[in-house]
């Protein structure tokens, strides 16, 4: 939860609550390198009360950082800028698999998070990394930053250094505030700046914004080029939920649909068949429903279907063709008794009895 800093009912009614939910996707992690999946036991929280900087260093104990390139430390740095609605408060806090910043209503604040190698000390050191790393090593092309979210309008700044401060290159993400949790994918191309990203030696990640936010980030990830199955939305894809399991909405990148061929389950709606053809008088119907009497459609083994409830029509209810004998006046017949008796009210041909036709019937 973005907000643990125990104030009152009042503060925590203008602050969204956001769940700490890492949702990762294997297959992409599996082939990715972290710089960090903030998978850190115990949490980790730091607060400033007052105008002014908190910095403290967090050893990671990591239960789920197999592939991190950092090392075991990590600093945070919150700013409390200004405060008209007191009391203030600036809030970092790692937990559950995120980072997670909350500025109260009436504050303004950013916090900083750095990775410059184990110096045990908050302050960044430039060239803190040793032997510096290559994000680029081994085909790796991309910066994935999974789960990033803000409720008001913010900047998020992505920042390399290699050797100094001037060194550096930056990816700067304008966060427009809203409920819907973002991934962000980022080209090695898309940095600006000067810094050589084979020989890097610090990074920082950092929410700038003059609103009171509660913003999240969740994991920091280098992989190689996107592919379908990194559970990452690109170019050329419909969908990518990070896995190749049909029936769940999404199946090797594409939406599934109604006529692809797979009884598929979309947003909690099943089809009941899916023959991948537009015959609408087969087995299945158009709309991936089994054909059912009534719906008038002439489908499977039905003689008919005229979707009326009428049984004296062309069309019985129970999709059959009218006949003599069936017990239902319908089409040429002048009557139907439903019986075989010949000498009553309705002849066997379904036709009214009359007089000189060479049967006594009726009345004569």
């Amino acid at each position: 939860v973005c907000e643990k800093n125990q104030q009152t009912a009042s503060m925590q009614a203008h602050h969204l609550v956001f769940l700490a939910l890492c949702a990762l996707c294997t297959s992409r992690c599996a082939q990715g390198r972290f710089i960090d999946n903030f998978q850190s036991t115990p949490s980790f929280e730091l607060q400033r009360d007052t105008v002014g900087t908190a910095t403290a260093f967090q050893l990671q104990d990591e239960t789920g950082g197999v592939g991190e390139i950092l090392g075991l430390e990590r600093d945070m740095t919150v700013n409390f800028d200004s405060v008209s609605l007191p009391p203030g408060r600036v809030t970092g806090e790692i937990t559950g698999g995120a980072f997670f910043l909350s500025v109260n209503t009436g504050t303004t604040g950013s916090a900083q998070l750095v990775w410059d190698g184990d110096d045990a000390s908050a302050a960044i050191n430039f060239n803190g990394i040793q032997p510096p790393i290559d994000l680029t090593v081994e085909g790796y092309s991309r910066g994935i930053i999974t789960n990033l979210l803000s409720d008001l309008p913010t900047v998020f700044t992505f920042t390399v250094y290699s050797g100094s401060q001037t060194s550096a290159s930056s990816f700067t993400f304008p966060l427009t505030g809203g409920p819907d949790l973002i991934n962000l994918n980022i080209s090695m191309s898309d940095f600006v700046g000067t810094a050589d990203l084979t020989q890097v030696t610090a990074i920082a990640a950092a929410f700038s914004s003059g609103n009171s936010i509660d913003a999240r980030l969740g994991a920091i990830e280098i992989t190689p080029d996107l592919f379908c199955g990194d559970g990452l939305t690109t170019s050329g894809e419909q969908c990518d939920d990070g896995n190749f399991v049909a029936l769940d909405g999404c199946n090797n990148c594409t939406l599934e649909f109604c006529g692809d061929g797979i009884v598929n389950v979309n947003n909690g709606v099943i089809e009941e068949c899916d023959d991948g053809n537009l015959n609408n008088t087969d087995s299945c119907s158009n709309n991936c429903t089994l054909p059912v009497c009534g719906d008038g459609v002439q489908a499977g083994i039905e003689q008919c279907d005229d979707g009326n409830s009428i049984n004296n029509d062309f069309c019985t209810t129970n999709c059959t063709l009218p006949v003599c004998g069936d017990g239902f006046v319908a089409g040429n017949e002048e009557c139907d008794d439903g019986n075989t008796n010949d000498d009553d009210l309705c002849g066997n041909d379904c036709k009214l009895p009359v007089c000189g036709d060479g049967e006594k019937e009726g009345i004569e």
